[in-house]
């Protein structure tokens, strides 16, 4: 059996932490040893305390790079990571290849870690990488914008994924790696596992390719207690300071409907002046593969891991995306016909017109319960462990520590 190591660096949300907890316990449970190398162990207890695994900290970019525009692809992304600094970036590769000397692990396994990659090579350890469409971008030189919905959206910085290349192989050169020839290859493994769904790939026109399916650990949290009486059942994940929360919740219980809302760090305050018999804030995260099954629709930022469990039960959104990300998984939903996207700046006048139309358009209705139809048979069970076989056949039947390059590193 061999030791994986699971590694995640940018990015934040539990949905990294779930997709890894979910693979690595299926690899565990075929016998192997597993560890976890996170970006912020804040969460690690909560989510990976029950199984005892050893966490430690990702080596990450931690100074503020300000007076950048929005990121335009995912190459000016890696600015604000320290792909513009080579002494920097170079420093955290090295930290990163110390751990893999203290962990000698036979895989290293990747959730949106580029630089966990970009450390990785030339040292002989198998790498694997399971992301959304955000963390694998198509294989394009130039990277293709973000916002590809838009006519005319903002141009990219000027030879920015010129210098970002020209930094990356300075850091190969500094480590005695091969260079790359473009920036797509630093989000690339030996193997590559797209998880998600092809109606939800944040890039729709990429290349024919497979899609694995969303993975996230839907069994994790608290049994949901829906608020008393009748009205339609509505599940709110939200973050405290999103734009028109107040106006939604509000928007809510004049509509008649029940509320389950999960909303991580909202003052007691606000709490307190908007919760009702109709609305009951949680503390802590829900079960997903209830919540889906017994909610009536949703309303959340369109996190690929939260959008795609409650497509997959057929429920409509409506969708308030807070960053880049979000608004490229929004803007396929709302392309499929199975959910509406809130303007942020308009939210709060229009909340009662939403939520009237979440609760009562059966046009969104049919088309997220058509989506559901289409993947009824797909089950997560089966995509993890073909992840893990996949794996698996690169690794061969190695022992923990058997990767005979492990002495070398």
């Amino acid at each position: 059996m061999a030791r994986i190591a699971f590694a995640w660096e940018m990015g934040g949300e539990y949905g990294h932490i779930s997709r890894l907890l979910t693979i690595a316990s299926a690899f565990r449970a075929r016998g192997h040893e597993i560890c976890f190398i996170l970006k912020d162990l804040s969460r690690a207890e909560a989510m990976l305390g029950a199984i005892g695994a050893p966490c430690y900290q990702a080596p990450h970019w931690v100074p503020t790079i300000s007076g950048l525009p929005d990121a335009v692809n995912a190459g000016e992304t890696l600015i604000r990571f320290g792909y513009l600094e080579a002494s920097g970036l170079t420093g955290i590769c090295r930290a990163w290849r110390n751990l893999y000397e203290l962990l000698q692990p036979d895989l290293l396994f990747c959730d949106f870690a580029p630089t966990a990659l970009l450390a990785a090579r030339g040292t002989g350890i198998p790498t694997a990488v399971s992301d959304t469409g955000y963390g694998i971008p198509p294989a394009h030189a130039p990277l293709p914008p973000y916002r590809w919905w838009l006519e005319r959206g903002p141009a990219p910085l000027e030879g920015a994924e010129a210098r970002v290349l020209a930094c990356i192989n300075d850091v190969c050169a500094a480590l005695g790696n091969p260079p790359y020839e473009a920036v797509w290859q630093v989000f690339r493994g030996d193997a590559n596992f797209l998880c998600t769904f092809a109606e939800l790939d944040h890039y729709p026109e990429r290349e024919e390719t497979r899609y694995w399916g969303p993975i996230a650990n839907l069994e994790h949290g608290e049994t949901p207690r829906w608020p008393q009486g009748s009205g339609p059942r509505v599940f709110l994940y939200l973050r405290p300071d999103s734009a028109g929360l107040a106006a939604v919740c509000r928007a809510l219980v004049a509509a008649k409907a029940r509320v389950l809302a999960f909303v991580p760090g909202l003052e007691g305050k606000v709490r307190d002046a908007l919760k009702s018999r109709r609305l009951s804030f949680v503390d802590k995260p829900l079960r997903m593969d209830v919540v889906r099954n017994q909610c009536d629709a949703a309303i959340c930022h369109a996190g690929l891991g939260t959008t795609a469990a409650l497509l997959a039960a057929g429920r409509p959104l409506l969708m308030l995306p807070s960053q880049t990300e979000q608004a490229m998984i929004a803007m396929r939903v709302q392309r499929l016909g199975a959910g509406l996207v809130a303007d942020a700046r308009r939210v709060e006048a229009n909340a009662p017109a939403l939520i009237r139309g979440l609760l009562t358009d059966e046009g969104l209705r049919e088309q997220a319960r058509a989506f559901a139809a289409s993947y009824r048979n797909i089950g997560q069970d089966d995509v993890v462990q073909a992840i893990v076989a996949a794996c698996e056949g690169m690794l061969g039947n190695s022992a923990p520590g058997a990767n005979p390059s492990a002495s070398h590193r």
